[in-house]
């Protein structure tokens, strides 16, 4: 006799990364930036909501990209020794241009940046083309977790998630367009499938 369960994939982005008070910057500047956000952890004042804590806490697959932000947030809902933890749903990579004399905070250019990722703009860094490849490859992975285990978290990225979401969208599965891009926010996507009771 067919049985019918419900797979279910959490896609939650990671809490406030602990930052240090940044000044004004060149465009050039904006990798090295990048490269102290990727090194920081997350704040100690910045946790989920107790809602969201009792929901997810004890999850029995979760899964983690392998910043620090995102596996420090990740060890909130579940035994850091039992957390997979994959480079592969790092964030995307913005793409950035030298531009002379103009200051910008990064958060700022890292605004700018991110509309040229949207259209595609390649320069020095990982494409749009490219992020869409490697995320419809963290979709599979995670359906592939979800069809072992019933049900998979995942604590990531803002662009590399939305990107996910997507793709689990195309592959059938229900949920939102673009998953919540606020620290602590969540979606959840859902698919039934028949199995062998």
């Amino acid at each position: 006799m067919n049985k019918v369960d419900m797979l279910e994939i959490v896609v939650m982005r990671h809490g406030e990364p602990r930052l240090p008070q940044f000044n004004r910057i060149k465009a050039g500047d904006f990798q090295a930036c990048v490269k102290i956000y990727d090194e920081a952890g997350i704040c100690e004042s910045s946790r989920p909501h107790e809602s969201i804590l009792s929901r997810f806490k004890g999850h029995d697959t979760v899964v983690s990209s392998d910043l620090n932000r995102s596996q420090q947030s990740a060890a909130l809902f579940s035994d850091p020794a039992t957390i997979r933890v994959d480079p592969l749903f790092r964030e995307a990579q913005l793409p950035y241009v030298e531009v002379p004399i103009i200051r910008l905070h990064p958060f700022i250019w890292g605004y700018i940046f991110h509309l040229f990722w949207l259209a595609r703009f390649p320069a020095h860094t990982e494409s749009r083309g490219s992020a869409k490849k490697r995320s419809g490859e963290c979709a599979r992975r995670l359906i592939e977790l979800a069809h072992k285990n019933g049900k998979v978290m995942l604590v990531g990225h803002g662009l590399i998630n939305a990107c996910i979401g997507s793709e689990l969208r195309a592959l059938g599965w229900a949920g939102p367009r673009i998953p919540g891009t606020g620290f602590w926010d969540y979606s959840i996507y859902r698919k039934t499938v028949a199995s062998l009771a």
